[in-house]
């Protein structure tokens, strides 16, 4: 007859050891971290709540970055047409320089020349800055799409609470 001879208060005490161990483990990974959530055994609805939320602050902050980008491109296109407004004002003041009786040969083709010069520069303003009007209602598609999304995200939100 075979017989196996095992200490079973050794095997006890190595298990005890092992679990005690482990706890300690845990217990300086929780106090070294700061966090009062370290994994989803420690509170499983904290952590999918701060999940949540950590979700939405991103979407916020890529919706700033959104507005920001926004923003930069309207005081462009702002700095873009008022430019454009004094090539026009100049334009109309040499038209009606030009109509002056008292103006000599001279005078009116240096009008022209400045006239001439002032077309192409309203031809390059409008060439590089022609989807203004495309831009801005793609931008205000944007805006009410958040603002909707947002107001049905909070009102789902209320009513699961």
């Amino acid at each position: 007859m075979i017989s196996i001879n095992t200490n079973d208060l050794a095997l006890g005490t190595g298990l005890n050891l092992n679990r005690a161990q482990n706890l300690n483990r845990l217990s300086i990974q929780r106090l070294s971290s700061g966090l009062k959530i370290n994994s989803a055994v420690d509170d499983a609805a904290g952590l999918a709540v701060g999940t949540k939320l950590q979700g939405r602050l991103n979407r916020i902050a890529a919706f700033k970055q959104n507005i920001l980008a926004a923003k930069s491109f309207t005081e462009v296109q702002f700095g873009a047409l008022r430019n454009a407004s004094d090539v026009l004002s100049r334009m109309s003041q040499l038209k009606t320089m030009s109509s002056d009786v008292s103006k000599n040969e001279q005078d009116l083709e240096n009008y022209n020349k400045e006239f001439i010069e002032l077309q192409l520069h309203l031809e390059q303003i409008t060439k590089h800055n022609s989807m203004i009007l495309v831009c801005l209602q793609v931008l205000k598609s944007l805006i009410i799409f958040y603002t909707l999304n947002s107001v049905t995200h909070q009102t789902q939100t209320d009513t699961l609470i």
